[in-house]
């Protein structure tokens, strides 16, 4: 039978701690590494149009929600009156149509008069 002296226990065990601390920052090393992965894949996809990330009410919304309260409108006349583009004022629209009553109809929007698709609230 072997005995193992208090100093080699002393010494295991100052190494188990040291390990354990190295691997401590492994794990926070590889949670930073798997969160910023997805960050960029999450961007990338968006960049690309292949999907988009939502959940968050955007600057846009309330805007826009106050705009068509008001008024039939179309998305140029939107874009125009807030400062974004087209495709953002229909993304916008999407987002805004998945929580309030969005009203669709091809008629005369009351800023340009043209007869086009506006939204408006009902």
């Amino acid at each position: 039978m072997m005995l193992i002296s208090t100093a080699d226990i002393e010494a295991r065990q100052s190494k188990a701690r040291a390990l354990c601390a190295e691997a401590e920052g492994l794990c926070s090393i590889a949670q930073t590494a798997r969160w910023d992965a997805l960050v960029i894949k999450a961007h990338a996809q968006e960049v690309r149009g292949a999907r988009r990330l939502f959940g968050g009410s955007t600057a846009d919304n309330p805007e826009i929600v106050s705009l068509i309260r008001a008024l039939r409108l179309c998305t140029t006349c939107i874009g125009s009156k807030i400062g974004i583009s087209r495709k953002r004022v229909d993304a916008e629209l999407k987002d805004i149509g998945r929580a309030l009553a969005l009203m669709v109809a091809v008629t005369r929007c009351e800023a340009c008069l043209k007869q086009t698709v506006v939204y408006a609230l009902r």
